[in-house]
């Protein structure tokens, strides 16, 4: 695979290389309010040759070939301004104008095309006075249509967290944090600095339905598809903007964004170019550095960013005693706090080389390592990555018309349950205390029970597109991308080939598995008010198959000055490859001796020994479930046997989500900026999480009892897909979990609206937004009214509305956010903002994860003698407030200070996480050139 890459490498290049010319120049000052602007950026249109300017505000670009350019000056806060000019081969002055005139012939421009251009060879003091911005609808993001145009161009809903944005956020790192005062978004705290991100519904503690990327790369972990955005993304101090699109997204990112997506925009050196370094610090013991350095040559450039950061987990806040289970009939108690001990940390280097061999096309290469330790949410509780080590590098060949990127990701690292963790340490206490956090981390290692969930992986990702402007009228833009993935897990994570820690013995098979996809876009302008644009994707994957996404989207300028766009769309969230292929558990859950007493039957005499494990297998295949008679008694059925009752449980399908959405953007007198998008949407096949679904084995003991009783002398037999019989029959005594899809089919909708006002120096902003999902509410009520009802009771009219009884949308109907900004206010060059968001309460439950209003106070069956699983009722329902303070010292140094959670609110905080206190951060940084 290599050697191919490296001929396609070596092939491509001559393709770029373009022979130089005579080169020109052009330097000069930009101002702003008639002072010099620091860090602005000025590009010339349609290529990738820029600068940045200085301290005094100076600027200069050099090495520009010969010809016609658009000279392009941005900088938050103000006006873009453009200017054309042309580098000419010599300075014009009256004894060279026949020179001058035949350059203009050379490179194709007419006399009175260029008789009003500024012409030289080295152009200087070619200065600008911008003027602060007002509100507009200009804005640039690329995430929609994977290619840069208006946002009010984009055929989907966007909102777009800017540079200035993430500079006002003092002591926040996690891009999701970041982002969660945006419209529509719904952002879960977790512990001191961790959070979750979803829109539109149908959240989890472990959801991959919200994809997220960094320049189009997904930055979930590489086995389970799960983001862990403590060790996610790229350091703050590279980070350009983040973009948030609402709504299915599969038509050009594949069957898995079915609910939306966000792509994290880094920095180029060419656009911003302004080295920093940063240190933050907060009342939670967190010390965090990070560092930017950009460097422009004639043709060659690189960036450079880092961070290093550790902390250790607030305690979660219950008392000592508070958090027990019941093993071998005695209460054994956990004398620390499951998070408080957990270590935190992450050290990683992101770098970017960058070679023009013209103005035109650009050769680049990329590497990012990452080193770490972090948590996310699962089904079961926290989820511990332990030791990430992570290497992702490649190659991008890039210009007007052509992209292409091939990446390689080298993934090693282990996670496992934090209960899992706490149950190991207290089993294995001494003088009354649990085994200490780090001694446990590496004494699990030789556990006959417990053993930690190996997330090794190799990928492989190519991706191509091609843009260009077919007429005036209509513009194209079709790609595809490839993945490889290779995982390695040893069998402890995935059914991969290894040593099976239940069975002792070598088993498994080789897990390799590809995808591709093929996608087309079209814009067409039917008039200059009126544009259509459509795509559809084809995706075809080695193991679910083939699968076509289609997006179609009307936009209406000039709509009472701003934009009107209907959507419609259809997402797919495909099963991860976790999901479908999973093969982990816990050892020893239950045993007994021959001859003894059933612990809750005292009927049943085990005639034998036995030893039941609990084992989550992947559902790529299903499952056949089967009870019969062993009229041979060789423990595996057989034609010869007696066949009781047979089901077969089907393997994971796609997710399905159908939208139509209606948006306006627009701009009431240049200060304030409207948005309002009413949308609908329809959701198929839900996937559930994992759940038991049979015991196997014989009858005469309770396991084999409570979750479906066996008819005496009868044996229950599990085994992969649908053939009535198998020489390989899942082991007995084996309590067996999967993922399995609820045929749900449900209608939502909802809207969301924004508003952004400016005055001088005051910004204001306010978001609101309501989701309705009372079908879902009203089928689930039912649901449980006819599994708890008496049998004689039972609405018959009810039964198909069962799979319904235990799904929540985990989203609050209500939701919004107030955020304030006012600049040189009470002290000159000092910067305030005030950020509140709020949530309505709602029902959260995802797994072991319950926090209802209907099971306030409970634990839930499935978890008695955890008392760690309480339920605490619903979450949300209160206010979050951050207020941030940005000083600038000097034209190098910036200070910040911030107060987070000043109500010390539980906010939208996901449920059985620690109670966020409220914290004091600091942070200093210094830029230069």
């Amino acid at each position: 695979m290599y050697n191919k890459l490296k001929k396609i490498f070596f092939f491509l290049i001559p393709i770029l290389v373009i022979s130089q010319s005579k080169e020109g120049s052009i330097s000069g000052t930009i101002f702003g309010n008639q002072e010099p602007l620091i860090g602005a950026n000025v590009i010339l249109d349609k290529t990738l040759i820029g600068s940045t300017t200085d301290s005094e505000g100076n600027y200069s670009i050099t090495n520009i070939p010969l010809g016609k350019y658009l000279i392009r000056v941005e900088y938050l806060g103000f006006e873009t301004q453009t200017k054309e000019v042309y580098i000419s081969e010599e300075d014009e002055n009256p004894s060279n104008s026949n020179l001058s005139s035949s350059f203009s012939d050379k490179i194709g421009l007419e006399k009175d095309e260029v008789k009003n251009l500024l012409k030289a060879n080295h152009i200087k003091e070619l200065n600008f006075y911008l003027t602060e911005k007002a509100l507009d609808l200009n804005e640039i993001v690329v995430s929609a249509s994977k290619v840069q145009q208006k946002i009010t161009d984009a055929p989907s809903v966007v909102s777009v967290v800017n540079q200035k944005n993430i500079r006002r956020r003092v002591g926040i790192t996690d891009y999701n944090r970041l982002a969660a005062v945006a419209k529509g978004v719904d952002v879960t705290y977790f512990g001191s600095s961790g959070a979750q991100i979803n829109a539109r519904g149908f959240d989890g503690a472990y959801n991959s339905r919200f994809r997220q990327f960094s320049d189009g790369l997904y930055i979930g972990e590489s086995v389970t598809g799960q983001v862990y955005s403590l060790l996610s993304g790229p350091p703050k101090e590279a980070i350009s903007r983040i973009e948030i699109l609402f709504g299915p997204q599969s038509a050009l990112y594949g069957p898995d964004a079915s609910q939306g997506l966000l792509n994290i925009i880094t920095k180029h050196p060419m656009q911003e170019s302004t080295n920093e370094i940063n240190f933050s610090m907060s009342s939670l013991n967190d010390p965090r550095l990070g560092v930017r350095y950009a460097k422009n040559y004639k043709n060659i450039s690189f960036d450079i960013s880092g961070e290093t950061k550790f902390h250790n987990e607030i305690p979660y806040g219950n008392d000592d005693d508070d958090l027990y289970w019941v093993v071998d009939e005695d209460t054994l108690y956990l004398t620390e706090d499951l998070f408080e001990p957990m270590e935190l940390d992450k050290n990683q280097v992101l770098a970017n080389m960058y070679y023009r061999p013209n103005e035109n096309n650009e050769l680049s290469f990329f590497y990012n390592f990452i080193h770490g330790n972090g948590y996310a949410m699962g089904s079961l509780g926290p989820i511990y990555f332990h030791n990430l080590k992570n290497h992702k590098y490649g190659f991008r060949l890039n210009n007007d018309n052509h992209f292409f990127r091939v990446t390689s990701n080298r993934q090693r690292g282990k996670a496992l349950n934090r209960i899992t963790l706490g149950l190991f340490q207290i089993q294995n206490s001494s003088n009354g205390l649990s085994m200490p956090w780090r001694d446990a981390l590496s004494a699990i290692e030789s556990s006959d029970s417990y053993w930690w969930l190996v997330y090794n992986s190799d990928d492989i990702m190519a991706d191509y597109q091609y843009n260009n402007s077919i007429t005036d009228r209509l513009k194209l833009v079709t790609g595809f991308d490839y993945e490889f993935k290779d995982p390695n897990t040893e069998r402890q994570t995935l059914n991969d080939f290894g040593y099976s820690r239940f069975k002792g013995t070598l088993g498994g098979r080789d897990i390799k598995e590809y995808r591709y996809g093929v996608y087309g876009q079209i814009d067409f302008l039917i008039n200059n008010d009126l544009s259509i644009n459509s795509s559809l994707r084809y995706d075809d994957h080695e193991f679910y198959g083939e699968t076509i996404s289609p997006r179609a989207s009307l936009v209406r300028k000039n709509f009472l000055n701003g934009t009107l766009k209907l959507i419609a769309g259809t997402g797919f969230k495909a099963p991860t490859l976790m999901e479908r292929n999973i093969y982990t558990g816990t050892a020893n859950i239950g045993s007994g001796l021959e001859g003894s007493q059933d612990l809750l039957f005292s009927d049943f005499i085990y005639p034998e020994d036995w030893k039941a494990d609990a084992i989550a297998m992947g559902s790529s295949d299903g499952f056949t479930v089967t009870e019969f008679i062993d009229m041979n008694d060789n423990g595996t059925f057989e034609s010869s046997d007696s066949l009781l009752q047979r089901d077969f449980f089907e393997p994971l399908k796609l997710e399905e989500n159908q939208s139509l959405e209606l948006a306006y953007t627009g701009v009431i007198n240049s200060k304030n900026f409207i948005e309002v998008n009413l949308y609908r949407g329809k959701y198929k096949n839900f996937k559930g999480p994992l759940t038991a679904f049979a015991f196997t084995g014989p009858h005469w003991n309770y396991f084999g009892q409570i979750l479906d009783p066996l008819d005496e002398g009868a044996l229950r037999q599990v085994h992969y897909g649908d053939n009535p019989v198998s020489d390989d029959p899942i082991p007995q005594f084996t309590y067996c979990l999967t993922y399995s899809n609820l045929p749900l089919d449900v209608t939502f909708y909802g809207f969301e609206s924004g508003w952004k006002h400016l005055h001088k120096n005051l910004e204001l902003s306010i978001n609101f937004s309501y989701f309705h999902d009372k079908e879902l509410v009203d089928r689930r009520k039912k649901g449980k009214d006819y599994l708890n009802a008496a049998e004689e009771n039972r609405n018959p009219n009810h039964i198909g509305f069962v799979n319904y009884a235990n799904v929540y949308s985990n989203t609050p109907n209500f939701k919004g956010a107030f955020s304030i900004t006012n600049q040189n206010g009470l002290i000159e060059k000092l910067t305030s903002t005030i950020n509140l968001k709020w949530t309505s309460a709602y029902d959260f439950s995802s797994g072991n994860f319950r926090a209802t209003e209907e099971g306030k106070g409970e634990i839930p069956p499935a978890n008695s003698g955890v008392s760690w699983f309480r339920d605490n009722g619903r979450i949300g329902g209160t206010v979050y407030a951050d207020i941030d303070l940005l000083y600038e010292a000097s034209e190098q140094i910036i200070c910040g200070f911030s107060i987070k959670n000043i109500f010390e609110t539980s906010g939208p905080t996901m449920p059985l996480t620690p109670k966020i206190p409220r914290s004091f951060s600091f942070e200093v940084g210094y830029r230069f050139n």
